[in-house]
């Protein structure tokens, strides 16, 4: 009995690589000129330079079979980028369409606790665009933007998209 606890205990535990993914969308697009990361938050320094990041794909990662716990991460595959990729994981809201972001990973770094949102744009069956922003600590306050306009004609491929 006590290997069968220790067994879920270990199944529990964090792990360094992030979670397996249930349901994967890899969409086209480019993130726009107001996609960022400012190394101070709102209320510091705002002297302090934005660090323009370019992403010319997005990949949805859905981690659960409800498709509530979801990853977005925005990768530049094309070009030289200073940051190779943002990546903001939360729990998608009843809407369908908003997501409350609890967790952010800069370029190959380890994801760091972070306060944010992102919003899914969706018309009709197509996904439009996504904007997710946040804030996080790296010992300091720092804060994160990425604005993705999704070619047309992509969706999720989920069954409750649309309004």
């Amino acid at each position: 009995m006590k290997w069968i606890a220790l067994f879920a205990m270990l199944l529990a535990a964090p792990s360094a690589s992030p979670a397996p993914a249930v349901y994967t969308r890899l969409l086209f697009g480019a993130c726009t000129d107001r996609s960022f990361e400012v190394p101070v938050g709102i209320n510091e320094d705002m002297a302090q330079p934005k660090r323009p990041f370019r992403c010319d794909q997005a990949i949805v990662a859905f981690l659960d079979r409800q498709n509530r716990r979801i990853r977005i991460r925005f990768q530049a595959t094309s070009g030289s980028a200073e940051v190779s990729s943002l990546t903001f994981t939360g729990v998608r809201q009843r809407d369908g369409q908003t997501i409350s972001v609890t967790a952010f990973a800069f370029g190959d770094e380890a994801a760091l606790a972070a306060n944010g949102y992102c919003h899914l744009f969706i018309d009709g069956a197509n996904l439009t665009a996504i904007l997710c922003s946040t804030s996080y600590s790296r010992n300091a306050t720092h804060s994160a933007v990425a604005a993705f306009a999704a070619s047309p004609g992509q969706s999720l491929g989920l069954d409750d998209e649309g309004p």
